[in-house]
């Protein structure tokens, strides 16, 4: 049976428009997007650009206070939670004139639940009656932009539209009226999912999945969910990592359509360092602070202790722990705990004594004559490093090497000496080699880059879900924990080819730290199902090591929405009658969310199964639809059928004439006429003989002479077209007999005696015309008058 269904389709249809305040024809102000389509609660962002390079300021709504002198551009970022929400983009020219952009803002809301049931219930109903079923579509908004479309299995029976202005969810119904029959014995009610999530959900890390989290969807058929984060989709039942905090969306999808929920996952996890222990150098008397970096969710509690007065606790409470005036090495603590666990950070603090004054020389060779080799060192943290150190002095008294690591006490009668460290691990190492005299302090410092590549580079959409083609979007690339930043680099992929332009990170720090890059990319239909990806590259100079050091996140499928493709549909095509459907027609449509497709011929639905016979002749319209938009295809279809011939069973004609036969044709293609005669092929218009058509005898009028008592035969036959009839014309006697024989008719006398002379006339008739034969029967001694036909004497 086929089954009934019922969609409802939110299908948002925007407009632009603008308010302007110029006194110039053209407004320099660009919106980006000019249009915006966003779902209520969810966030949205805009930029406003000018192309005037110079202006006293733009700024948004009536805000100009803030408005930002010079810029190219300003950018708007919100949830969007106001049903009439107006933006307005503003731009000073001078002290007394503005120009300003309007930005329209449809803020529209998925159905809450779509309901269909019958108005008037009844445990039997009759075949030809009317019955009507309802459908509501719960809390939706706008309505104006709201589709409700009834299906008969595949096929569109009704589609609704609503003329309701307001801006706020509401709830609307539409009604069919069905004219039951044996067909909607058993049918269905099909709908899309309708998804239910909670807003938020915290787990403990690696002892939950998506699994539990409490998101459901009901649909008919029953819906296929997906989860994705970051537009990556997600395996439910593997753990959750700290990693995973954020936001995710539940998709839910069958075939009559799809529908999502996003919910705010959060991770929580026992407090940890990535360095347990660290050594910090500070010059002696200077002063420093000491950072608690811990991590942990919750956010966890720091305490600060020392071992000089036996691990008790200080005063300071937060992240930082502020010294000053250092005089002396010391060692501290910093505990982390939240209600998960409790870690611990020990910090050893090394003071370094200041360098005196080196004596100012005119020839720095001369007055410092040491070399370093290399001169300049690359090394990942915790690896190796070597540097040899010599001189060309020959006064000097000392030589050694001072560093927060590997440091090497001065020795006497020495030009060589090599620093090196087997694990090299402090961020803000500075080795020093030096020579001394009695009069005479020479210092050179080692230039050293100390590198960590990432922990983690992922990749990430800022508006999470689906993209659709034709709208720009943030794409972002997260680095984690690594140094140095300023010689950080991140390229963009889309499959092997890159995308966007390669940016570095402007920050100039020595330690770990975390980096994020954007890239803003508008999508297309192709790049449905495309991977993205992010590079991480240190880019560490000629010193630094080949290949560039560098990490890829994990690809990132893109899952965009776009308009129906419709392909492979030809111009023209033909079928033939009892063996043709739509169905046959080689169109397809491709598109995301999938579409469903309609034929059309002269305005109304056709059902693509249905044979199609020689009055369906004609212009088709292959239409294809989803949620983005919709895209339609003419077809030229042709039913070809085989001829019908309409003649007259007979025709009459004038002999020796011309004549062209009428009969008539009907076919597709049109068919060619060929006449035949006595199976012979002929060729009209012609001339028609006797030969063809009008009876006639083969004999002439001839006279018989009998004797009294002889037996007599008298035989008449004639050809004609059509076959004639015969028939004999003479007085009756009781010894005279008529018999058929054939295509001839015959006369039979027994014993002729006088009163069977006279003469016997065959005529021939048929619808042409008619033709006669006459014999003359005589006996001997008996003369018949000529005129009258009787006997003489």
């Amino acid at each position: 049976m086929l089954p009934l269904r019922m969609l409802g389709l939110v299908m948002l249809m925007p407009f632009q428009g603008d308010a302007e305040a110029c006194s110039s024809e053209v407004n320099p102000l660009i919106l980006d997007p000019p249009e915006l389509v966003v779902e209520y609660g969810q966030p949205a962002e805009v930029n406003c650009s000018s192309l005037l390079s110079e202006h006293p300021g733009m700024y948004w709504g009536d805000d100009k206070d803030s408005a930002v002198e010079d810029d190219e551009f300003i950018t708007w970022a919100e949830n969007v939670s106001d049903w009439n929400q107006q933006l307005q983009c503003n731009m000073k020219l001078n002290a007394s004139l503005e120009c300003s952009k309007d930005l329209l803002i449809t803020v529209y809301k998925n159905p809450e639940n779509i309901v269909m049931y019958p108005l008037s219930h009844s445990y039997s109903m009759v075949d030809g009656t009317q019955y009507e079923l309802q459908c509501d579509i719960l809390d939706v908004a706008p309505v104006r932009n709201l589709t409700v479309t009834w299906y008969l299995g595949n096929e569109t029976v009704k589609i609704d539209n609503f003329g309701n202005t307001t801006k706020t969810p509401v709830t609307e119904s539409s009604i069919l009226t069905i004219t039951l029959s044996k067909k909607l014995n058993k049918a269905e009610c099909r709908y899309k999912p309708v998804v239910e999530c909670q807003t938020h959900f915290t787990g403990n890390e690696h002892n939950f999945s998506l699994s539990t989290v409490p998101c459901r969807a009901d649909g008919n058929p029953p819906a296929h969910v997906e989860w994705y984060h970051q537009g990556k989709r997600m395996n439910a039942s593997l753990p959750l990592t700290r990693m995973h905090s954020g936001e995710y969306d539940f998709i839910a999808n069958n075939t009559v359509g799809s529908a999502n929920g996003t919910i705010a996952v959060t991770v929580e996890y026992a407090p940890d360092f990535q360095q347990p222990v660290s050594t910090v150098s500070v010059a002696e008397g200077d002063d420093v602070s000491l950072d608690c970096d811990a991590q942990g969710n919750p956010a966890p509690e720091l305490q600060w202790a020392t071992d000089a007065v036996g691990l008790n606790t200080l005063n300071n409470v937060g992240s930082i722990l502020n010294i000053t005036g250092v005089t002396t090495d010391q060692t501290y603590y910093c505990t982390a705990s939240n209600y998960l666990g409790i870690a611990l950070k020990q910090i050893n603090l090394r003071v370094i004594t200041a360098e005196p004054p080196t004596p100012a020389a005119s020839d720095p060779r001369e007055s410092c004559p040491l070399e370093l080799t290399p001169a300049k060192v690359v090394v990942r943290y915790g690896g190796r490093a070597s540097v040899n150190c010599s001189t060309s002095s020959t006064t000097h008294e000392l030589m050694g090497w001072e560093a927060t690591s590997g440091s090497i006490a001065p020795e006497g009668n020495v030009t060589f000496i090599t620093w090196t460290v087997e694990k090299l691990e402090d961020w803000d190492t500075s080795p020093k080699c030096f020579i001394k005299d009695h009069d005479m302090e020479c210092v050179k410092t080692l230039d050293v880059i100390l590198y960590k590549t990432p922990d983690a580079v992922s990749f990430s959409q800022l508006v999470h879900g689906p993209m659709t083609e034709g709208t720009k979007y943030t794409l972002q690339c997260d680095i984690t924990n690594v140094a140095p930043l300023q010689n950080l680099t991140v390229k963009w992929y889309r499959g092997n080819e890159t995308i966007g332009v390669p940016k570095s990170i402007p920050d100039a720090r020595r330690t770990p730290g975390d980096a994020m890059s954007s890239l803003s990319y508008t999508p297309s239909n192709k790049d449905d199902g495309a991977e993205f990806r992010c590079e991480a590259e240190l880019n560490l100079g000629p010193e630094g090591p080949q290949p560039l050091p560098a990490v890829m996140s994990e690809p990132h499928v893109a899952v965009v929405h776009y308009k129906p493709l419709i392909q492979d549909c030809p111009n023209h095509y033909t079928g033939v009658e009892g063996n043709f459907t739509l169905s046959m027609v080689p169109c397809r449509a491709d598109g995301n969310p999938a579409t469903t497709v309609q034929w059309y011929h002269g305005g109304t639905p056709i059902n693509a199964s249905e044979q199609l016979n020689r009055t369906h002749s004609g212009m088709f319209e292959f239409k294809a639809q989803n949620i983005i938009g919709d895209s339609i295809a003419s077809v030229g279809i042709t039913v070809e059928y085989g001829p019908m011939l309409t003649c007259h069973d007979r025709y009459t004609v004038e002999e020796n004439a011309v004549h062209l036969v009428q009969c008539d044709a009907e076919g597709n293609p049109e068919p060619r006429i060929t006449w035949f005669k006595d199976g012979q092929q002929v060729s009209f218009p012609m001339r028609l003989t006797r030969h063809d058509n009008a009876p006639e005898f083969q004999q002439e009028n001839d006279t018989l002479e009998v004797t009294v008592g002889d037996d007599v035969l008298l035989v008449c036959s004639a050809e004609g077209n059509p076959p004639p009839t015969l028939q004999w014309r003479y007085t009756s006697a009781e010894n005279v007999k008529e018999t058929p024989g054939g295509r001839q008719r015959n006369v039979s006398i027994t014993g002729a005696t006088s009163t069977n002379t006279g003469i016997y006339i065959c005529v021939a008739t048929n619808e042409v015309g008619s033709v006669t034969r006459s014999t003359t029967l005589m006996m001997n001694g008996i003369i018949i008058d000529s005129h009258d036909g009787k006997t003489l004497t």
